[in-house]
């Protein structure tokens, strides 16, 4: 079941099983390993043009999020929780990768 569909429900107990999922794959994404994994990936295709996550063009993001898929699994029905909190972990490193550059140059 897809997350908004999920946290939206009038079904308390799926309201809380999509809880109880989330905050579990947020424990797995605050891991450093998936941080590092994350910011790897970056580091391997660079966007030259985008310095802000939001204009990172979305085959550069699905390189991004394929290279954390081949290093890391979980269940398929997972897919969907995982993606959208690998999106906000990946928001925020990318964030912090681009201060670094800067402060390198």
């Amino acid at each position: 079941m897809e997350v908004t569909v999920a946290l939206s429900s009038s079904d308390m107990k799926v309201v809380s099983d999509m809880k109880d999922t989330l905050k579990q794959f947020q424990i797995f994404l605050a891991n450093f390993k998936c941080s590092a994994i994350i910011t790897k990936s970056f580091k391997k295709m660079v966007d030259s043009k985008a310095f802000l996550w939001k204009k990172v063009s979305k085959s550069t993001k699905k390189t991004y999020f394929d290279d954390f898929q081949n290093q890391c699994s979980w269940a398929p029905r997972f897919n969907g929780q995982v993606k959208s909190l690998w999106e906000s972990k990946a928001a925020e490193r990318y964030s912090d990768f681009v201060h670094k550059l800067k402060i390198k140059k």
